[in-house]
């Protein structure tokens, strides 16, 4: 089966694939057990909806996308909501000369060179103003097909408070989209473009399987509504996270806990 997608290689396991984001931080998820930086490593019994997520698709479910549509899934352990992607190698080549080389070459000592100190390394630092002690939970809403590559479930806040801090998240989103964009040239989303916070369940190998999955994604919305139990995960904090590879996330410092 003819494979494009870069994030898995053509024996459908994980390629190599580097880059930095802001994620929100998994309760008790983090592994210290390595010399290196905390690895994202979740537990079951901590978020009851990363549990339900992984019971349907441990099921009939999951054996039918990975059979019928050879999705590629992510692991419990590396289930995660992403707040703001960052740099990687799929838009290195948008960057200002030679912040393209530099940030290559970073990457390409991953993960030994993320201890490296420069004025154009990413703040370890979310700049979040939403007061010490902030939460947003987030409950399932919908699947969606994300990039015409990725099966994703879409979430929702919980409450009007976890609405709010959204809010905040967004607007910080912004600020600092408009300082890469001046710092190293990284394109500006678009005015349209949303905060859509989702759980990445998996990867199609190509557009073409991923179109054939699209038109059976609402009943799987309805089916996946109907076994979820009102599942939520939370989160209190954000961090920086480098990743060489969709299953492989290291914090670049321990988060304090508010």
């Amino acid at each position: 089966m003819f494979n494009t997608n870069r994030k898995i290689d053509i024996a459908f396991q994980w390629s190599r694939f580097c880059g930095f984001s802001y994620l929100f931080d998994p309760k008790n998820g983090l592994d210290h057990s390595g010399n290196g930086f905390p690895t994202l490593r979740n537990r079951p019994g901590v978020d009851s909806l990363y549990d339900e997520l992984d019971s349907v698709l441990s099921g009939p479910w999951g054996t039918q996308l990975r059979q019928e549509f050879l999705l590629c899934r992510i692991p419990f352990e590396a289930f995660h909501v992403t707040v703001m992607d960052g740099i990687n190698d799929d838009n290195l080549r948008l960057l200002t000369p030679p912040l393209d080389e530099e940030f290559r070459a970073v990457f390409q000592r991953f993960p030994q060179s993320w201890s490296k100190q420069a004025d154009w390394m990413p703040s370890d630092h979310f700049p979040l103003r939403a007061g010490r002690k902030w939460r947003v939970q987030f409950k399932f809403r919908e699947l969606i097909l994300w990039r015409r590559s990725v099966l994703v479930a879409r979430l929702k806040p919980a409450d009007e408070a976890s609405r709010t801090t959204l809010g905040k998240i967004e607007s910080a989103r912004k600020k600092l989209g408009r300082e890469w964009n001046i710092r190293c040239g990284l394109p500006l989303p678009k005015a349209t473009e949303e905060f859509i916070p989702h759980i990445t369940l998996g990867y199609f190998p190509n557009v073409d399987i991923a179109g054939l999955a699209e038109p059976r994604i609402p009943s799987w919305t309805v089916e996946l509504s109907n076994k979820l139990l009102d599942g939520r995960v939370a989160f209190t904090s954000i961090g920086l996270y480098a990743f060489t590879d969709m299953t492989r996330f290291l914090r670049k410092t321990s988060p304090t806990r508010t």
